[in-house]
């Protein structure tokens, strides 16, 4: 029979992360064996992925800053990932790490993403304007388009568990980023943020 075609933009946000990088409408075939496949994915993943103790326990402290504690201590960047059916933290960036004077947290956190094929960010911003400064958490989905589709499928089906773990962080801004260009293009990372930014990570902010 006739094969009918469906535009990617039309479908859900998972499916549409599998057919975002193909120009090409998707058959209605395609299309349902797509969504079977993540029909089955998110049931084991709702059932199954959890968030481990110690990214719950990391996830506390970004949230809560003692007033004993050395600032330096503090978390700059977690990055979390999935593995047998755990969401862990995979490594993280403490202020300390990139606070000299020859060191950029934000060239830090654009060189440590571009490792993963797949994680979970949350990154503690240091901006200013004209009139302030400000530290804002930012939960980012990073999920390249060249990342095979089950794990894109597993990220994206997963979301949700690590999002209920950092309900209470007072997360500011929830971005999923596909294409290096989003990070290697500080105007396009600054637009995301706000406007009027004259200083990321106590570094001027390029014209």
């Amino acid at each position: 029979g006739r094969e009918v075609k469906v535009c990617a933009v039309c479908l859900p946000p998972p499916i549409r992360i599998c057919a975002s990088s193909s120009t090409r409408p998707l058959s209605l075939r395609t299309t349902s064996l797509v969504f079977a496949l993540l029909t089955h994915t998110h049931v084991e993943q709702t059932s199954g992925v959890r968030v481990s103790a110690e990214a719950s326990n990391c996830i506390e402290s970004i949230k809560i800053r003692l007033n004993k504690e050395d600032p330096r201590d503090r978390f700059k960047a977690l990055f979390f990932t999935i593995n047998e059916g755990e969401i862990g933290v995979d490594s993280t960036l403490q202020i300390k790490d990139v606070d000299g004077e020859d060191q950029d947290a934000y060239k830090v956190l654009k060189m440590k993403l571009q490792e993963y094929p797949a994680c979970y960010v949350v990154y503690d911003c240091c901006y200013e304007t004209k009139e302030t400064e400000k530290n804002e958490l930012i939960f980012i989905m990073w999920i390249p388009d060249h990342t095979k589709i089950k794990m894109k499928m597993l990220y994206a089906s997963s979301k949700d568990s690590i999002k209920r773990a950092l309900a209470a962080c007072g997360i500011k801004h929830d971005w999923q980023i596909n294409d290096t260009s989003d990070l290697l293009d500080q105007s396009a990372f600054l637009s995301k943020i706000g406007k009027g930014i004259i200083k990321l990570e106590g570094k001027d902010v390029k014209d």
